[in-house]
């Protein structure tokens, strides 16, 4: 392979990386919004089993660590593909600050915060 398939191959695998950690991101919010919608949802059909709503805060707030473990390795490998992208094209200074940290870390961490404290405060209102 010369330089510029490389260059193609690292681009497409770069922009497919980036579409599956956005597309990881929104489907597991989703999810993880409606599993903290349910008890507010469904009140009528779920007053016998009230003990068990109870879990539910806790199921998504364990499932927000692990996707927020899950985000960030897929943003580590978004930006291995990335610096190799660059390399190849010789662009080593530009986004240098991006590349080393990454805004996914970020991203990653605040998914976890905000939905970790979504479920703790949905666990008061249910107590």
């Amino acid at each position: 392979m010369n330089n510029s398939e490389l260059i193609k191959l690292y681009w497409d695998e770069f922009k497919y990386r980036h579409q599956h950690y956005w597309t990881l991101f929104f489907k597991f919010a989703f999810v993880i919004i409606f599993l903290l919608a349910i008890p507010f949802l469904y009140q009528e059909k779920l007053k016998d089993f009230i003990e068990y709503l109870r879990f539910i805060p806790f199921v998504s707030g364990i499932l927000s660590i692990c996707i927020s473990f899950l985000l960030l390795s897929e943003d580590n490998r978004l930006r291995i593909i990335h610096n190799k992208y660059k390399k190849l094209k010789n662009e080593d200074d530009i986004n240098k600050k991006y590349m080393k940290k990454g805004i996914g870390i970020y991203v990653s961490i605040m998914f976890a915060a905000i939905f970790i404290s979504l479920s703790i405060i949905e666990y008061l209102i249910i107590v």
